[in-house]
């Protein structure tokens, strides 16, 4: 009876819950609040010159917009001083004030939405590391702090790195690392099987959760039904 009470397959499923939510909530909530104190940091100058009458604001989306007032900015001296050193003309602004809107859009502050199609296939783009990596590349977000899977949607590094440890953290080596990954889930053979097909982003771990977690309610059926049998007959 013992036996069949552990035939389930309910432990590893909850181990594995356990281990991968954490992470893609640590994921989200570190994106989220470098994104925001990167908006911030952008849209400081450009809400100035919106208060000024220099710039426009479309109330409906929240995006910033030029208008006929801007290029007085680059026309008087004390205004241009004022500038950050990454606007230098008119150009330099408006290319300034797209990717702002686009973090803004990205991060729900504006309300225009953003096409995440072309980035992710996940209905939640902010847990995909993937798209993390590209909110990192594309707005210069200080994102190491999500770890190796926010960092490289894989469990393990897969090269060697220079990283910055904070007091109080500890760094496994391989062999560690991966007995904390085999312990986690109560499964070496399924853990591995996670860790090699999630290779490409959490995303397509998450793809094979479900996939196995079908297969363990079909081999749990099965396993009920034997064991019915024999009981039946014995």
């Amino acid at each position: 009876m013992k036996a069949k009470d552990k035939a389930t397959f309910a432990t590893e499923k909850s181990a594995l819950s356990e281990m991968i939510i954490p992470l893609v909530n640590a994921n989200r909530e570190d994106v989220v609040s470098a994104g925001n104190d990167k908006y911030r940091a952008m849209t400081g100058t450009l809400q100035e010159m919106y208060e000024g009458g220099y710039l426009d604001k479309n109330m409906s989306t929240k995006n910033f917009q030029v208008n006929s007032g801007t290029a007085e900015v680059f026309s008087d001296p004390e205004l241009k001083a004022l500038l950050p050193k990454n606007i230098t003309d008119m150009a330099s602004l408006v290319a300034h004030l797209n990717q702002a809107n686009r973090l803004g859009n990205i991060l729900g502050i504006h309300k225009q939405g953003f096409d995440f199609s072309g980035y992710t296939d996940s209905p939640n783009p902010l847990n995909d590391p993937a798209f993390i990596q590209y909110m990192g590349k594309e707005f210069g977000l200080q994102l190491r702090n999500i770890g190796t899977l926010g960092a490289t949607g894989k469990f393990f590094e897969p090269r060697d790195t220079l990283a910055m440890i904070d007091k109080g953290e500890r760094v496994l080596n391989p062999q560690e690392a991966q007995q904390s990954v085999t312990q986690t889930s109560g499964s070496s053979n399924l853990v591995n099987k996670l860790v090699d097909s999630n290779r490409e982003g959490s995303v397509k771990l998450l793809d094979a959760l479900n996939m196995l977690t079908r297969k363990m309610d079909t081999q749990n059926n099965l396993t009920k039904q034997v064991i019915a049998t024999v009981e039946q007959y014995s």
